[in-house]
């Protein structure tokens, strides 16, 4: 008698993807992201982004922006780069990041000044603090 199965069924593992792009009730662009970020994982955010941001601008609002890095577990020097190079070229009014580590704000927000973007991009300690700046005129 075989017990064998004659047709072993394959299961297909779906991994989740490494970011979540949502509209917020004040029609701020939330984008969370999780686990390892790296420079591949940011121009594929950054791809998903674009008509979002593009619809916005079509209804002649603001494009805010708030980034949740509270899931981020790791993220490579050539993704933050990649992150500072799109903050210099993409259309928005704002963005605020959400990071509980004060001395990568710190860091961060020092590199944000010396590129000349600390009027429109901030990290913030908390949501509430971000999503304030963010509503302000």
């Amino acid at each position: 008698m075989d017990l064998m199965p004659s047709k072993v069924k394959e299961i297909e593992v779906v991994e989740p993807k490494p970011y979540h792009i949502s509209i917020n009730n004040h029609g701020v662009i939330e984008i969370a992201f999780f686990g390892v970020q790296t420079v591949e994982t940011m121009d594929n955010a950054l791809d998903a982004l674009t008509p979002v941001m593009q619809e916005i601008r079509r209804q002649g609002r603001p494009v805010n922006l708030l980034a949740d890095n509270a899931g981020v577990s790791r993220t490579t020097t050539a993704a933050n780069q990649r992150v500072l190079q799109a903050y210099k070229t993409m259309q928005f009014h704002k963005a605020a990041g959400i990071n509980a580590n004060p001395v990568l704000r710190f860091v961060l927000n020092t590199i944000i000044r010396t590129a000349g973007l600390s009027s429109r991009v901030k990290l913030f300690h908390d949501r509430a603090a971000a999503e304030n700046w963010l509503l302000e005129p």
